[in-house]
């Protein structure tokens, strides 16, 4: 088994320190420095470029596919394939808000990628039981 992507790519994720209970906590990564024993992951939604091709116009479950079958196949050490849900949003935020977690991100499955500005293709749902400062 391969332990890295031996191909040019580009993917679009997010590095996260997790508690005890595997929650991400923001706090915990802005104050990783102090405290070197974390547990680091970087959670990978999208591939956007693989091996010289823009994947970036493909709609996102194509693209999802593609980088789950990658990240499965390398079995990379400390990243996740940040998976998702099908028609479960109002299910999933009541877990995620139960669970003290900041909320969800709904997407268009259809969607393409658009760099460097926001869309309508995806929306934030908080859970503002929540507090940042």
């Amino acid at each position: 088994m391969q332990r890295h992507l031996a191909f040019p790519h580009i993917v679009d994720g997010e590095v996260v320190v997790l508690d005890g209970e595997g929650r991400s906590h923001f706090e915990l990564l802005r104050h990783r420095q102090r405290r070197q024993k974390d547990h680091l992951v970087y959670y990978v939604f999208v591939l956007l470029y693989l091996n010289g091709r823009d994947l970036r116009g493909l709609p996102l479950v194509r693209r999802k596919e593609v980088l789950k079958s990658l990240v499965e196949h390398a079995a990379l050490p400390g990243i996740e394939f940040s998976d998702h849900v099908e028609e479960q949003g109002k299910a999933l935020f009541e877990i995620a808000c139960k669970g003290g977690r900041e909320g969800i991100v709904g997407k268009d499955a259809a969607s393409p990628y658009v760099s460097g500005s926001r869309t309508d293709y995806w929306l934030k749902f908080k859970n503002y039981q929540i507090e940042t400062f």
